[in-house]
């Protein structure tokens, strides 16, 4: 069993990480944990070191519970719910576990949703976590 947890480093990741820990010894299954950054010329090179920090903790949590862990900082210049999805179909991911925000519907219009985008065209079932 491969579990995907689309991690932004947001409050709310702290829930979808509890539960990956839950379920991925529930199911003897492996962890990735990916960040999907749009990458640009101008994206500083602190942002992406300050990601790949937050990801380093968030395997610790993994390893500390003795659960395979794979974390990536992605950067393909896709959006990040199209980025995601790439990286679960390539790894045959099972199951993904992403964080939702209460946003209307007008926001979700204008601003989008990677959640929702992810929880639309995932070819696998996707838990959303609030």
């Amino acid at each position: 069993m491969k579990i995907l947890v689309c991690y932004n480093g947001s409050e709310k990741d702290g829930k979808v990480v509890k539960e990956a820990v839950k379920r991925a010894k529930a199911m003897d299954a492996k962890v990735y944990v990916v960040t999907s950054a749009h990458s640009s010329p101008g994206t500083p090179q602190e942002v992406l070191d300050y990601l790949q920090g937050e990801l380093q903790k968030v395997e610790k949590v993994f390893v500390d519970e003795h659960i395979p862990c794979e974390t990536q900082l992605s950067v393909h210049g896709l959006d990040a719910g199209e980025d995601l999805l790439r990286f679960a179909d390539e790894e045959g991911i099972d199951e993904i576990l992403i964080g939702v925000e209460k946003r209307s519907k007008v926001e979700k219009f204008l601003l989008g949703s990677t959640a929702q985008y992810v929880i639309l065209q995932a070819s696998c079932p996707v838990i959303a976590i609030g």
